[in-house]
């Protein structure tokens, strides 16, 4: 018996660094290069700057809306919990494109215009103003940390635009701590009593929220109206995605 050793189906010579094998059609295996950059090339290639200023601001208004999706998600309608998070990272993105403190790639949604998340709808299907016409009042001290949210006295008939089997709706005032250099936040929130909406005119209403005094993070504002069925004791929300809805008052940054 030989035991003279037979050449292999391999046989390379020179480098081979980034080199995949595949099999071919035929069956028969062949050397191919890699595609795509390395890590390395990326962080230091001048040619990929602009691609990496993009990514890093990408990665800010992700963070930033997954942030406030959490700080949210106790009063965010139910339907709206999947595609909010889209929403949030388009305006979250916008905000951040507004920092003029920061060079491209290092802009900050927390040093943008809060201004831009004003009226900004969390549910996708309906505006809150087409179910809510009147214009709520708002007033925020950051020295108190009391937040205030003021609706007029109005004729529910008239205001709203309530599903067919609704007898009363709800509102909440949510008002949410965010730090966005830190990752955390806090909620506080406050219900109203069920409304009837065949009550006549309704009196003034007032919400209120204490964050605490001389707050350092970003305080956001939100309401929510739920419309109600009432049988016997029980109270059954209704309308679905069509009339459940949730809208951004105002933002207010630190100075």
């Amino acid at each position: 018996m030989s035991t003279n050793k037979q050449p292999g189906f391999l046989q390379l010579t020179g480098e081979t660094q980034r080199m995949t094998f595949y099999k071919k059609k035929n069956g028969e295996y062949a050397m191919k290069r890699k595609g795509g950059i390395t890590p390395e090339e990326y962080a230091s290639n001048p040619n990929y700057e602009k691609m990496r200023i993009v990514n890093m601001e990408f990665t800010t208004a992700c963070k930033a809306a997954i942030l406030l999706k959490r700080a949210f998600i106790t009063v965010l309608p139910g339907h709206a919990v999947t595609g909010v998070y889209q929403r949030l990272m388009a305006k979250c993105r916008e905000v951040l494109q507004s920092d003029r403190s920061h060079e491209k790639g290092y802009r900050q949604v927390i040093d943008g215009d809060p201004g831009l998340f004003r009226n900004f709808d969390f549910t996708a299907d309906a505006k809150f103003s087409s179910v809510f016409y009147a214009q709520p009042s708002y007033t925020f001290d950051r020295a108190t940390g009391n937040v205030t949210v003021g609706l007029p006295a109005l004729m529910p008939a008239k205001m709203l635009n309530a599903p067919a089997k609704a007898t009363h709706y709800r509102l909440t005032l949510g008002v949410a701590t965010v730090d966005f250099t830190g990752e955390t936040f806090d909620l506080h929130f406050t219900e109203s009593a069920d409304l009837a909406l065949n009550a006549g005119q309704a009196e003034a209403l007032t919400l209120t929220a204490d964050i605490g005094a001389n707050a350092t993070t970003a305080v956001f504002t939100a309401l929510t109206i739920q419309f109600i069925q009432t049988d016997g004791d029980d109270a059954i929300p209704i309308g679905g995605d069509r009339f459940n809805l949730m809208r951004m008052i105002a933002a207010d940054f630190p100075v």
